[in-house]
């Protein structure tokens, strides 16, 4: 048995050679979490997870929350709530105490995440958060949010696995979980709304492996469940399941007495 976490790009080689030798394979990949954000949601907590799940850990999560769905007529009210809970969110390195979004795991991952920012903003994409614009030192990034993306922009579909936020707007329930079925990624996703019947309904149409209402898409018990669908893996880890995924089962029948068999 081979349990990974990480790159779907790894988790396919891995998956190959696991099949060279008929091993079973558990595997927990990347992501491109959604979090739906209704119209009766409570603003100023969903902002709050929504950038808690997108910045927690410099976005370096696979259930890092990357897009933030969010009904047409209150996206303006939303962006506020957003911008009021970032306040005081600030990057820096490790040493600084006053620093709360540290750096990212290398330069090379600094290189490609301003690559993915600048690439999106030069195809109209804009910067909502921080109003000063994205900056850059070494391998310390500033955490973004941005809205106008588009499929034609890389970082619209790719796992950033950095502290990134994109903003989409919806006009409808069956839009948002359109959109948020759109990636090849299906890990992790959120809803927030005061109406839970209308929260259970989206959950049983959304392709991903866990539904969190009202809670981070990085929400994650030992005792619950835990993987993928599509890309974002196969097989279960945590709680019952995860413990019969590593078993191996065997069926033992017992006759008693004489049978008849007819050839």
């Amino acid at each position: 048995m081979l349990n990974f976490t990480g790159s779907t790009r790894v988790g396919k080689i891995l998956a190959r050679i696991c099949a060279e030798g008929l091993k079973p394979s558990i595997l927990e990949l990347g992501g491109k979490a959604p979090a739906i954000v209704r119209a009766d949601a409570e603003f100023d907590k969903a902002a709050r997870d929504v950038l808690w799940g997108g910045w927690v850990h410099q976005g370096q999560v696979c259930m890092s929350t990357e897009r933030v769905i969010v009904d047409d007529n209150v996206m303006e009210e939303f962006v506020g709530a957003l911008k009021k809970a970032a306040e005081g969110v600030k990057a820096g390195p490790m040493s600084d105490p006053s620093t709360n979004v540290k750096g990212l795991i290398s330069v090379e991952a600094a290189d490609r995440f301003e690559e993915l920012v600048n690439d999106a903003v030069s195809k109209g994409a804009k910067v909502i958060i921080p109003e000063t614009g994205f900056k850059r030192d070494r391998n310390i990034v500033t955490p973004v949010v941005l809205s106008n993306t588009d499929e034609t922009m890389a970082i619209h579909t790719q796992e950033t696995f950095a502290p990134c936020l994109l903003l989409l707007p919806s006009p409808s329930d069956a839009t948002s979980i359109s959109i948020a079925n759109s990636t090849p990624y299906g890990l992790t996703a959120s809803i927030f709304t005061r109406d839970t019947h209308a929260a259970l309904r989206m959950s049983k149409k959304l392709e991903c492996g866990a539904v969190h209402v009202n809670s981070p898409t990085i929400e994650d018990h030992p005792a619950v469940v835990h993987g993928g669908w599509k890309e974002s893996g196969w097989g279960r880890f945590g709680g019952v399941e995860g413990v019969r995924g590593h078993l191996q089962l065997r069926s033992v029948s017992v006759r008693e007495g004489g049978g008849h068999f007819s050839l």
